[in-house]
């Protein structure tokens, strides 16, 4: 059965309202099931700025581009079916909620283009979301909620910005790409004991722990979104030289030149001549996860009534970091070849075993325990009927990921950033402090950082405008600052890709320089608008919603923002009796900026044969990814 027809006719097959049920004994229950059926595409095809140079494109690397290499123009990235169903019962001053997902994706789920990552994730799920007990109580007269199980907690005022107060739950990504999907689909609830008592009629206290860690689920590796193949869960390597080495999407070739004693003929011996394109990694080493102990926070909330009736907000919190971090361990130039390709048949081989044994370079993930937040927030009416409402937080030891070229060539005690750039005098070429590392050693690829963010969004609801019922506009204005940002180390960026020293782009074979505009920065900001207009009894007695979304971050290269990139979303919706939806979108990325070069390689050195010796990377990883969307759904 075609994916639309089965949709509808599961649709159809449902009752026409809501189960309810109520006992003798008091217990009430109310069951809600929404099935869907979307599909969404690709609008535009590959821009060439995004793919690496080995597989075709200009940019300075191939571990950001298997999205992009595996979908064409008008190709489907997703063709789901999917069925939500809430549960909830009350009986007395206690409750239960229950939240279930299950969705197929018919052009993911056999997917040769996936991992296994990306196909369960992508593919088919069928998943528990929220599951939690609740109470009321009243003691000394004041009221007291309690909520135990996996739960949902929101924090803060923000709107559309992320990474203010709101960081308790993680997001699972990929479902935010199924068309039709919703919000509470995405995100991840946690096991935690929740707790809110009403100390005044104007003062309540709030407060959480939680019993484990979740992470963000990143969008898997080759998937239409996904833009870093080394971060995804089941990545296994991050391929070296700067964009020039060829990936998995060809056959493993022999990197080694036969200068190498040894280990060049028995590398010619396994996969034939030298070639200066074949693949060459560092590998994937089991990640390091945060511990399911140590978070926690506690918010007060105070209504001022002799202040417009305004809101206030004071939070303070303890968490562990839900997106992962690069580090890496220290091996030695040559141990890139063995840890790379030929590492299996090296080590099984007992005349070549002393190779294998030399350190070998790796990275892994991390993230960083114990972040400190403190937050204060506001909500009111302002004039004109506008609602504002806004936020401040502030951490005390933010962590920032050092560049990951510099942490890279650290692994290999290459000249760097991190571990040291400058030539020791008398050594030979290219020995700095950075040789002198031990292997084996750990390389921490962050630094934590004193961190304000701020954030404010208004409101306002225009009655019987242009033929609508109603037209609701939102504006939200975000920024970051980092208070105490080094200046002698880089942190990560857009398109930060080459070595942030000529030495190292000179010992590394690099042969250009990051242009230093590419690195995060110590200030950053940019807004968010949106507007809907509803149409009651427009079409068929049903609400026709037209929407425009447009995103702008100006200036500045932080946690939320990538100077001058843009997005700009159109859709319309259509609604019947809150039943039927039908709805329909288009997304466009543009914007942001690109770094070009020209490779100028050293006397005895040469740039790739076969390759371009210029070079250009576009610094908005999404500039191709525009998509057009429709998805219809039935709630009963």
């Amino acid at each position: 059965m075609k994916p639309l027809v089965l949709a509808l006719a599961l649709a159809a097959a449902g009752p026409a309202a809501a189960y309810q049920f109520k006992m003798d004994n008091g217990i009430t229950a109310n069951v809600d099931t929404t099935l869907s059926y979307g599909a969404a595409f690709r609008a535009q095809g590959a821009e060439r700025q995004l793919i690496g140079i080995a597989n075709g494109g200009t940019t300075r690397s191939v571990n950001e581009d298997d999205g992009d290499l595996n979908y064409k123009r008008d190709r489907a990235f997703s063709n789901a079916v999917k069925a939500t169903v809430d549960v909830e019962v009350k009986w007395g001053r206690w409750g239960f909620f229950g939240r279930g997902l299950a969705f197929y994706d018919f052009e993911n789920a056999d997917s040769d283009k996936l991992g296994p990552t990306g196909k369960d994730r992508l593919g088919k799920d069928v998943v528990g979301l929220d599951g939690f007990f609740s109470g009321t109580f009243e003691p000394m007269d004041k009221k007291l909620a309690v909520r135990v199980g996996r739960q949902v907690i929101s924090w803060g005022e923000s709107t559309f910005i992320q990474n203010g107060i709101n960081v308790i739950n993680p997001v699972d990504v990929s479902k935010l790409r199924i068309p039709g999907s919703e919000v509470k689909e995405a995100l991840i609830p946690t096991q935690a004991l929740w707790a809110n008592m009403e100390l005044t009629n104007a003062l309540s206290v709030e407060g959480f722990y939680l019993t484990n860690w979740d992470k963000v689920k990143l969008d898997p590796k080759g998937s239409y979104f996904s833009t870093n193949d080394a971060a995804s869960d089941d990545a296994t390597r991050v391929i070296l030289s700067f964009g020039r080495r060829q990936d998995e999407h060809f056959p493993v070739g022999n990197p080694v030149p036969p200068t190498i004693p040894t280990l060049g003929a028995a590398a010619a011996a396994l996969y034939g001549p030298f070639n200066p394109a074949a693949s060459l990694w560092a590998p994937r080493v089991a990640d390091k996860v945060a511990s399911d102990s140590g978070q926690y926070g506690v918010a007060f909330r105070y209504l001022a009534k002799d202040l417009n009736s305004t809101e206030f907000g004071l939070y303070y919190m303890n968490y562990h970091s839900r997106t992962p971090f690069f580090s890496a361990t220290k091996g030695t130039p040559t141990s890139v070849l063995t840890g790379g390709p030929l590492i299996a048949p090296i080590c099984a081989n007992a005349a070549l075993r002393s190779l294998c044994t030399t350190g070998t370079a790796n990275y892994y993930t991390e993230y960083p325990e114990d972040i400190h937040l403190t937050g204060l927030s506001f909500n009111t009416a302002g004039p004109w009927g506008v609602a504002l409402q806004g936020e401040y937080s502030y951490r005390s030891n933010l962590p920032l990921q050092y560049a990951t070229a510099e942490l890279i060539l650290a692994s290999l005690g290459l000249p760097n950033l991190i571990t040291g750039f400058t030539q020791i005098p008398g050594a030979a070429t290219g020995a700095t402090a950075a040789a002198l590392v031990p292997d084996g050693t750990t390389l921490v690829g962050y630094q934590r950082v004193k961190a304000s963010q701020f954030q404010t969004t208004a409101t306002k609801s225009f009655p019987a405008l242009m033929g609508s019922d109603t037209l609701v506009l939102v504006g939200e204005v975000g920024a970051n600052y980092f208070h105490n940002l080094p200046t002698n180390v880089k942190f990560a960026g857009p398109a930060a890709y080459l070595p942030a020293t000529a030495f190292g782009a000179v010992v590394a074979s690099a042969f250009s320089v990051q242009d230093p505009a590419a690195y995060l920065t110590q200030f950053s900001w940019g807004y968010r608008l949106a507007g809907r207009m509803d149409y009651g009894n427009a079409l068929y007695g049903g609400t026709l919603s037209p929407r425009a979304a447009f995103t702008h971050d100006v200036n500045g290269v932080g946690p939320n923002f990538n100077k001058d990139t843009k997005s700009l979303s159109f859709g319309l919706g259509w609604d019947y009796q809150k039943r039927w939806i039908v709805d329909m979108q288009y997304t466009t990325f543009f914007g942001g900026r690109t770094f070009c070069g020209t490779d100028v390689p050293p006397a005895g050195s040469a740039v790739t044969p076969g390759q371009p010796a210029s070079w250009c990377s576009d610094a908005n990883p999404l500039r191709d990814r525009d998509f057009y969307s429709v998805s219809v759904s039935y709630a009963f």
